[in-house]
């Protein structure tokens, strides 16, 4: 209904004659219940029947509305007053008003709503209620304010007048349109099934006692009986509706608020059209009562009954207008799974179908396939390791690449507060300084304390404090050195998230890795502190992928760290041994093998040498060596020789892969059991 099509001219003159008689008519009936002056009543429904005519037949009926309202406002303010002028001035903006109010709800409906799908979603009826609830401010301000300008009501009433006015507009709205839009989109359905009662009815031709019979036994057939058994519920249903209206309404007893479980009842039995039209009659009720004065609405003023019984009608017309769209949602989408329920059966039957045709082709074509098929199991077997294999690399290196991140930023933080302290300790050095030479000076120029400061200096022994301070401070000043040069190795170390190939320099990215780690390299309960020695080259910068090749360094000094840590005795040898061990024939020939003979402690030695194509990064150490069967699995993915949970096996693989693959150059490793462990990176210039 967002796009409405233009009727016929002769259809269009019956619905403008019938809109404007309609209009006029229930117009007429409102005035009756009018609060005076006599023309605002509490429950207007001819501005209900303007926004569902303008919603489902087009905004061209508004001249219809526009004559109708002019005629019901005009006339009797001119009987009444006898002052034509005036009584044609209020009528014309009271049917502007009313014309304007219809058309800018009509309009904000379809732009944000459609008519189609009004009620059947909770959210689309707060939207028409919300709609409703500012549009029907155009017509009490524009009608309301005419009459106060013509003198047809005074400006202390002009605010009780407004109010009444545009909460009669908008509970007319609320209670009637709903009704007739839902009417208009159910008038096929609706005509069909009175159709077929009238032919029933003419087939059967029942009289009174049949009628009651089958109203008291239903034995015909299933669909019948549930009609009349949904019949007799309506029944009863109008039976209690009519017992409570008559007490709450009748008879002033404050239970008006038993309509709301009835009306929870109709909602969920009776349907939405149904719902609406207890909504009417309810209302109906409750304003004949309160105009009879029998509500339990009735208060001293018939200004506060009228606004009271507003508020009710209102309340209880929402909440039912949103309690049948949630039904409705919850039944379409019952109706939906259903469906889909039913087309996923439909699926499978076929699917299972096609499963049985492909089945027996595969068990006729099984041995002729077996050869092939083994051959490509063993391939995609191939396959799956590979990409097993590489995936857990790039976790690895997605691994290395946050940390980097996160090193970053820790290093970020810390170097704020580091460098306060770093720069407050010098004025502090000082400033102690200062008054310690102040004491002095007080201490030569009186010599002769009191009790009391002289028993203070032997508390706190000042000459200690004296000697002590400046260690203090010096000691401060080194360790916030310490965590300064931790701080900017950490952000440089950072760079493990950078993917560019660039040049950089290899000896800040070993050197940085060291700062890392040396809280490990310090000395423990069961080892000496592991000393590092470095014989750097003259290295120019190279192009390589700067993070990467810091995970490199760190992989291979980490393992070097470990294999010294466990045990002192086990990591290093005595000088006679180690010559000893100088004279084996199975030793490698290599440069930094030699030179570990000549350390007695613990030692990680690094060296780098420029060749003409290439640089040679060598890490050696002189712990417990490895067998060759462990050396032959050094690169393999998952090897490790560390207990279960404690190691990966994955740090010197992706190591490998990231020299050889990123950066083509070569990683070998020497070792020898009881001697130590050389790990050589020689990568192109």
């Amino acid at each position: 209904m967002n796009s409405i099509a233009a009727p016929k001219p002769s259809a269009f003159i019956y619905r403008l004659v019938g809109t404007a008689l309609v209009y006029y008519i229930t117009a007429k009936l409102g005035q009756y219940l009018a609060i005076p002056p006599g023309f605002i009543t509490p429950v207007y429904a001819p501005s209900g029947i303007a926004v569902a005519v303008l919603l489902c037949w087009g905004d061209q009926l508004a001249v219809g509305i526009w004559i109708a309202a002019l005629i019901a406002a005009a006339w009797p303010l001119w009987v009444n007053t006898g002052n034509g002028a005036m009584s044609m001035v209020s009528g014309l903006g009271i049917a502007t008003g009313s014309v304007l109010q219809a058309l800018v709800g009509a309009w904000l409906l379809r732009r944000w709503v459609g008519a189609d799908l009004l009620f059947q979603k909770a959210q689309n009826v707060f939207k028409f209620a919300g709609i409703e609830l500012f549009s029907c401010m155009i017509s009490p301000t524009l009608g309301a304010g005419t009459m106060l300008l013509c003198g047809l009501i005074s400006p202390n009433n002009f605010l009780n007048s407004w109010i009444t006015f545009w909460l009669g507009d908008y509970i007319g709205v609320l209670v009637i349109a709903p009704l007739l839009i839902l009417m208009w989109l159910d008038r096929i359905a609706t005509w069909q099934w009175l159709g077929q009662t009238f032919k029933s009815a003419q087939k059967n031709a029942l009289d009174i006692a049949s009628i009651a019979r089958l109203l008291v036994h239903p034995d015909h057939s299933p669909e019948t009986s549930r009609q009349f058994k949904q019949l007799r519920e309506v029944g009863i249903w109008l039976v209690l509706i009519s017992i409570v209206g008559i007490i709450a309404f009748g008879m002033a007893y404050p239970i008006e608020y038993m309509v709301v479980p009835l009306l929870v009842w109709a909602a969920l039995r009776f349907g939405q059209r149904f719902t609406n039209y207890s909504i009417l009659l309810v209302a109906g009720l409750a304003l004949a009562g309160t105009i009879h004065g029998t509500s339990s609405f009735n208060r001293s003023t018939l200004n506060e009954t009228l606004l009271l019984l507003q508020a009710f009608i209102g309340a209880i017309t929402l909440m039912m207008l949103v309690l049948s769209a949630v039904i409705i949602e919850r039944e379409q989408a019952k109706t939906s799974l259903e469906q889909a329920n039913a087309d996923l059966e439909s699926k499978i039957e076929a699917r299972t179908a096609e499963l049985q045709l492909a089945k027996h082709y595969l068990e006729e074509q099984v041995q002729e396939r077996t050869a092939s098929l083994s051959q490509a199991l063993a391939e995609l077997t191939h396959t799956h390791e590979s990409l097993k294999q590489a995936q857990l690399q790039l976790v690895q290196t997605e691994k290395m690449s946050s940390l980097g991140q996160l090193v970053a930023g820790v290093a970020h933080e810390i170097n704020n507060p580091i460098g306060f302290i770093f720069g407050n300790i010098t004025y502090t050095t000082a400033y102690t300084q200062d008054l310690l030479d102040l004491l002095e000076l007080y201490q030569t120029t009186y010599d002769q304390p009191t009790p009391a400061i002289q028993a203070k200096l032997e508390e706190v022994d000042l000459e200690f404090l004296k000697a002590d301070l400046p260690k203090t401070f010096s000691s401060m000043r080194a360790g916030a050195d310490r965590v300064k040069q931790i701080v900017l190795s950490l952000r440089n170390f950072s760079r493990l998230d950078e993917a560019a190939f660039k040049p950089a320099n290899i000896h800040e990215g070993i050197d940085n890795a060291l700062v890392i780690l040396d809280h490990q390299l310090k000395a423990t309960n069961h080892r000496s502190a592991i000393q590092v020695v470095k014989t750097y080259g003259q290295i120019p910068l190279i192009e390589c992928y700067v993070g990467q090749l810091n995970q490199v360094f760190m992989n291979i000094l980490v393992n070097a760290i470990e294999a010294i840590a466990p045990d002192e005795q086990a990591t290093r040898a005595n000088t006679s041994t180690r010559h000893a061990l100088a004279a084996r024939t199975d030793r490698p020939g290599t440069k930094l093998f030699d030179i570990l003979q000549t350390y007695s402690v613990p030692t990680i030695h690094i060296d780098t040498e420029l060749q003409e194509k290439s640089v040679v990064i060598r890490i050696a150490d002189n712990g417990p060596g490895m067998t060759e069967e462990t050396l032959k699995n050094i690169f393999n993915p998952f090897f490790t020789t560390k207990p279960v949970g404690q190691g990966t096996g994955l740090g010197l693989s992706i190591s490998y892969q990231i020299i050889t693959e990123r950066h083509q150059g070569t990683l070998q490793c020497h070792s020898v059991l009881d001697y130590g462990t050389e790990f050589i990176i020689q990568i192109p210039r």
